[in-house]
């Protein structure tokens, strides 16, 4: 998981809070005030086309019109199929919807995560940012900049095939970030549901890491053994006193462990 992508898809995701100044005025509306005998009947006002919904909440920002709208329509959607394919970042950025998947990185899940990025990147050449606001303009780039990283990731640097490091920091956080929780958060046996559905795909995971990973250089095999030392401190010692949080997956948390 590239840190540069966790910022990209956080500022779009977040786009409604900080992207356009513009700010639609509500429609004028009919009031139950009584009208003067004779007066004329004013036109009724009709509420205009509804904006598009957004997929992830400020997907598409309150007031968006024109290329701004276009553009952030299609951000919106890249956004949220981003955090499908890649749902550990979804979680770690505060997006649950997908907390219950883990990566596909098989051979055909990554094949599928580079047919994603290049086809938001062939739907980029259709927008035209000297047509955006300043705002729309820098978020575009940032798209623009991730999708561009994602396929010379997945193209050329193949990091999936030499840095075992990567399954590493997914197995980390797809399973820490589903527990930092308050003590009494009321989620914990959602997210405890999250995380036995996530420790139930681990298998796959790592039969996908074996078979994707050829000859990683000896320095960065070294280093990973010394920093999985985390994850499994975090099955062994910090998971197990969480399980009782969930009483209904308790017994199902402890097998799965």
């Amino acid at each position: 998981m590239r840190p540069f992508r966790v910022r990209t898809l956080s500022r779009l995701a977040a786009a409604a809070a900080s992207c356009l100044a513009v700010v639609l005025l509500p429609a004028p509306f009919m009031t139950d005030a009584p009208r003067a005998a004779g007066a004329p009947r004013g036109p009724i006002s009709r509420p205009g086309p509804r904006p598009p919904q957004s997929r992830i909440p400020g997907g598409i920002p309150e007031g968006a019109q024109g290329p701004d709208l276009a553009f952030y329509s299609l951000a919106d959607r890249y956004v949220e199929e981003s955090f499908r394919a890649y749902p550990t970042l979804a979680t770690v950025v505060g997006y649950h919807r997908y907390d219950s998947l883990l990566e596909n990185l098989t051979p055909a899940g990554l094949r599928a995560k580079l047919d994603l990025a290049k086809r938001y990147r062939a739907e980029l050449t259709s927008v035209d940012p000297k047509r955006l606001s300043v705002s729309a303009r820098i978020d575009y780039e940032l798209m623009l900049n991730d999708v561009d990283g994602t396929i010379f990731t997945l193209s050329e640097l193949k990091s999936y095939d030499w840095d075992p490091q990567n399954y590493i920091d997914i197995l980390g956080n797809t399973t820490l970030y589903l527990t930092l929780q308050e003590p009494d958060s009321p989620v914990w046996p959602e997210r405890l549901a999250a995380l036995l559905a996530r420790m139930k795909q681990i298998p796959t995971f790592l039969a996908a890491a074996r078979e994707n990973l050829r000859n990683p250089p000896r320095v960065i095999t070294d280093m990973v053994i010394q920093t999985n030392a985390g994850n499994i401190a975090f099955f062994e010692q910090s998971a197990p006193p969480l399980f009782a949080k969930a009483p209904a997956l308790k017994g199902q948390l402890e097998r799965e462990n």
